[in-house]
């Protein structure tokens, strides 16, 4: 099963969230675009999905579930290691990318408090800032330039 399927920005690799069994948990792979070089670049217990490849990056990002609470984490498409992208974040939808890559909103809040705004931050996570108010937020969109 497999699904959340992304391309990268260069076309050469595409990322997916998928499981060997229906019963799996969801891990994100990679893999080179003629359907080679597969790799888990996730491979940790609990829920991995809602891939996403923004514009200028070799990482994927993806939300996952392995401390409990739905995170953004990001994983180098080679699968070589992977990293908590943004913590202490409920993130309640798929992250959206800005036409350049260098920051994403999403819709959430902070871990524990029930509150759903739309956020804002650098790729790395840094800059976070709200940008509506409380129970205000749907699905995020960039502007187009």
């Amino acid at each position: 099963m497999a699904v959340s399927f992304r391309w990268s920005p260069d076309g050469t690799r595409i990322a997916f969230a998928g499981a060997q069994e229906l019963d799996d948990d969801l891990e994100i792979f990679t893999g080179a675009a003629d359907g080679t070089d597969w790799k888990n670049v996730s491979n940790a217990m609990g829920y991995d999905g809602e891939v996403t490849w923004p514009t200028g990056s070799t990482n994927v990002y993806f939300t996952s579930t392995r401390t409990k609470a739905l995170e953004l984490y990001a994983a180098r498409s080679d699968g070589s290691g992977s990293w908590v992208a943004l913590r202490s974040m409920r993130i309640e939808r798929q992250v959206v990318w800005s036409s350049t890559g260098h920051a994403f909103a999403f819709t959430g809040g902070r871990s524990g408090t029930g509150q759903r705004a739309i956020w804002v931050a650098n790729r790395d996570g840094s800059g976070l800032r709200k940008i509506s108010g409380e129970g205000e937020a749907s699905e995020p969109v960039w502007a187009p330039r």
